[in-house]
């Protein structure tokens, strides 16, 4: 593989393996995946703006992320969507930022993935766990949070130049938006390093930024970094 000479060691995991012996790998994407023209495309509804996105997706790259081993979670939160779909959100969000400001605009897209994808766990859809990355959010029937967490944050620091982080709660995943100094909003907030994040959680349908599932507004959290 990748040239090795013969009789060089090479290294596996499986699913029960310990820490000993194992190699770190990165499985960041510095560019989003291009491996082959996109083939099907999904029509979804942005509600707050009455208007809908046909986005296109590769079935090659869902093969692809299938065959990838799970991560940690910023990996996901920054992977991007297909280049002809990233294309026309790119126009939608222009467009739309012609008449709506930052907070606004996150808006709109919290809304948007909340109501575009229909709900389903890891175990029911695939009989395992399995993170989405943001373009299989688009190409598959369901998602679950943090598959839409991924997807949404990597669309808000893309199209409104937040910053995002990750807020675990015991088995859900939501985020936080940062807007900047000197905008203050009403609702549900953590502090991460200094800064005022504003709870947007995806997977809550028709929550505004600010609110926080009922079973989970007194539960510990825990940050992950998005840098």
């Amino acid at each position: 593989v990748y040239g090795g000479k013969a009789g060089e060691d090479a290294y596996s995991y499986n699913e029960r393996a310990d820490e000993t012996g194992r190699k770190e790998m990165g499985l960041d994407f510095e560019h989003t995946l291009n491996m082959a023209t996109c083939n099907k495309s999904r029509s979804l509804y942005l509600p707050k703006v009455n208007q809908t996105v046909a986005l296109p997706y590769s079935t090659s790259h869902l093969r692809y992320y299938d065959d990838m081993p799970m991560t940690v979670f910023p990996v996901y939160f920054k992977t991007g969507v297909s280049v002809e779909a990233e294309q026309v959100l790119t126009s939608t969000f222009y467009n739309l930022s012609q008449h709506y400001n930052k907070v606004q605009l996150v808006d709109i897209m919290l809304n948007f993935v909340q109501t575009a994808f229909s709900y389903k766990i890891d175990e029911e859809q695939f009989g395992r766990e399995k993170y989405f990355f943001p373009e299989e959010v688009i190409g598959y029937p369901y998602s679950d949070c943090e598959d839409r967490s991924a997807l949404f944050a990597w669309m808000v620091r893309r199209f409104a130049g937040c910053e995002v982080i990750g807020v675990l709660y015991p088995d859900h995943l939501a985020t936080g938006v940062y807007f900047g100094e000197g905008i203050y909003l009403p609702g549900k907030s953590v502090y991460h390093n200094g800064k005022q994040y504003m709870i947007c959680d995806p997977t809550y349908p028709n929550a505004p930024i600010g609110t926080v599932m009922p079973k989970f507004i007194y539960a510990k959290y825990e940050i992950v970094d998005v840098r």
